[in-house]
């Protein structure tokens, strides 16, 4: 539980009014429902198990203290570029495979996932909480399609999430560092 539910808040955090949720409420435009669905777990999945075993990987190589310095790093580096309005809108994805395997490797979840299973040193677990918090992200454009996200205030949500990431990571941070 140590490794789930903080790789739950965060992941699922981390991804809200992203690329990743745009990307899956434009292909759930276009396609069924499960087949998205089954492409972003399976992306997901593999994305987050690459992480999860590299994170257990390091565990050993760091004290209590850099591991939880690692989680409030990963924590501050999902929600600072949060901040920042995204520009350009999200096309349709021609290959599903290709588009949801890109946002899914190399991002703030795979750190954060990559950070909770160093600190915890539960690999399985990091990944468990992770899918769930990118399913959890990912369930509302998908099954809501064109009333997504509608009267919703996904700027106003997406800033609240980046501001309680990069707060929970400097808290971490700090006290890692002993300063309180």
């Amino acid at each position: 539980m140590d490794a789930i539910l903080p790789a739950l808040l965060a992941v699922m955090l981390a991804e809200t009014g992203g690329k990743t949720q745009a990307l899956v409420h434009a292909a759930g435009l276009e396609q069924p429902e499960m087949p998205v669905f089954g492409v972003l777990l399976v992306t997901t999945l593999a994305g987050l198990g690459v992480a999860a075993y590299a994170g257990s990987a390091i565990a050993p190589l760091l004290t209590p203290d850099a591991r939880k310095l690692l989680a409030g790093l990963a924590l501050i580096f999902a929600g600072a570029p949060m901040l920042i309005p995204r520009r350009k809108p999200v096309k349709p994805p021609r290959h599903l495979w290709w588009s949801f395997a890109r946002s899914q490797f190399g991002d703030a979840s795979q750190f954060i996932v990559f950070a909770n299973a160093a600190r915890a040193d539960t690999p399985v677990l990091a990944v468990v909480g992770g899918v769930l918090g990118v399913t959890a992200a990912m369930l509302p454009p998908l099954l809501l399609s064109k009333e997504w996200p509608g009267k919703m205030p996904l700027m106003l949500l997406r800033a609240t999430a980046a501001i309680l990431l990069v707060a929970t990571g400097l808290w971490l941070g700090v006290s890692a560092l002993r300063l309180i």
